[in-house]
């Protein structure tokens, strides 16, 4: 019989909480790496089920992974230089890492770690919301792998928390745009205007949705060669009464992910020599809204 696998989580947000308790529930052991204090206990509603992840070992010495497990990566883009400074420490082995980061490509930032282990970029689509410090709300969701060696088994029958699917390369990429565009959307109008996702079908926002739609579709299209997601799904996507990331780092008085977002859009116009317009308006007034105190 194989041995089980040590399962490590880096970042107990909504994400590492989810994975985490699905990870917990099928009997494995889970280490949160922490070195900024205990984490809370998280509850994750699920199909009117409660599933209390507070099972866990905290570890705030990362020399102590050991080899051939699996380390789960889920924090903010911005917090990537601390884990690679972190990372770097240790003498990993036969050990696969999962980045679970909103679909952005980090993995050559790791390549350090390779060849003896595996890093893997699987995209989430999920309607998670922590609704409290110590809740997370999860109404199911996808996790997508690049092909069959990507593959890391998160079943657990037919109360899994997410489906799985494998996507061909190009597919792959698509997924990884059309997440971007989402993103790009759903986070920075429902953080401006202090609404839940479906605030955004209001008519007084959704010609916004459809300006900034429009601008990044339209330089994307200039890089790939696309059928990109199209902004009736983004409407049908933002049907929940989720807070986004970005509402809620604002909130809490944290980093947002907006340069990571609407700055790459800026960032990929600019070097077309295109214009962005409304991708720079939302940025600069989430800039605004970033500084201490003047979200409150």
């Amino acid at each position: 019989m194989q041995e089980q696998r040590e399962i490590y989580i880096y970042g107990l947000g909504a994400i590492g909480s989810l994975v985490g308790a699905e990870f917990s529930r099928r009997g494995f052991a889970i280490n949160v790496l922490e070195r900024k204090g205990s984490p809370a206990w998280r509850v994750l509603n699920y199909n009117n089920q409660v599933f209390r992840f507070d099972n866990f070992k905290l570890l705030k010495k990362f020399e102590n992974i050991i080899k051939n497990s699996i380390i789960l990566i889920s924090v903010k883009l911005y917090d990537l230089a601390e884990i690679i400074k972190n990372l770097k420490k240790i003498k990993f082995i036969n050990c696969d890492f999962i980045l679970l980061m909103n679909g952005f490509e980090i993995g050559k930032e790791l390549d350090f770690l390779k060849p003896s282990n595996r890093i893997k970029e699987p995209v989430l689509t999920l309607s998670a919301t922590m609704t409290s410090l110590d809740e997370v709300s999860f109404y199911g969701g996808w996790i997508f792998f690049k092909d069959e060696e990507e593959k890391i088994d998160l079943k657990t029958g037919n109360a899994c928390f997410f489906k799985e699917k494998y996507l061909k390369e190009d597919d792959f990429e698509k997924m990884k745009l059309d997440k971007l565009i989402v993103n790009s959307i759903i986070n920075p109008l429902t953080a401006i205007f202090k609404i839940r996702n479906r605030g955004i079908l209001n008519p007084k926002y959704s010609k916004l949705v459809t300006l900034l739609y429009d601008e990044i579709v339209f330089v994307l299209g200039k890089l790939y060669h696309y059928d990109f997601i199209k902004i009736a799904e983004i409407f049908e996507i933002a049907e929940t009464d989720n807070f986004s990331s970005m509402l809620q780092d604002l909130k809490k008085n944290r980093t947002t992910e907006i340069d990571f977002f609407n700055g790459k859009i800026i960032k990929l116009a600019e070097d077309l020599g295109l214009a962005a317009p409304y991708n720079r308006m939302v940025r600069e007034i989430i800039a605004v809204f970033s500084q201490k105190g003047y979200y409150d």
